[in-house]
């Protein structure tokens, strides 16, 4: 090599553009993280990782192997892989029902729970979408007194992502 250039930051559309399937609408988060090949977090801190940013709206959006082929056992399995959500206490599910995302079959969880210190109520909505062989994890949290706003957002991206 003649010459080595190193980037402060790598630009947003290169980032996304590592994922399997395309976030077509941020709905104004930013790029919180990226694993390539795998998931993204989108959410409103300025600093992600800072201790307050897990009380920020954010959302997860994250491809897996596997899925249940019958549509009997998909609300056990949504219920199955919500209970894998990390940073969540004192949770209470209020919703758990079948429905169409982006013309594909899918499953929606709203819950109420707390932060990890059991200080701030949150409210957490999870999307599951069916298909290929794989489904689509999305998870949005936002505290209670955000959520009015946060909630168009979440389903804002969830609408706009489609399979690559």
């Amino acid at each position: 090599m003649a010459t080595l250039a190193i980037r402060a930051t790598v630009p947003v559309d290169e980032q996304l553009g590592l994922l399997p399937f395309k976030v077509g609408e941020l709905a104004g988060f930013h790029v919180a993280g990226v694993a390539p090949g795998r998931a993204v977090i989108l959410g409103d801190a300025d600093a992600p990782g800072s201790p307050g940013a897990v009380l920020e709206p954010h959302i997860f959006v994250a491809i897996a192997p596997g899925g249940p082929a019958q549509t009997a056992d998909r609300d056990a399995f949504a219920r199955d892989v919500f209970a894998t959500v990390p940073n969540l206490k004192d949770i209470r599910i209020t919703t758990s029902e079948p429905l169409r995302i982006g013309g594909q079959q899918g499953h929606q969880i709203l819950a109420d729970a707390r932060d990890p210190a059991g200080a701030v109520t949150l409210r957490v909505v999870q999307w599951l979408r069916f298909g290929g062989g794989a489904y689509l994890q999305m998870i949005g949290i936002a505290r209670t007194d955000a959520w009015k706003d946060a909630y168009p957002r979440f389903r804002s991206v969830r609408d706009g992502i489609e399979a690559r």
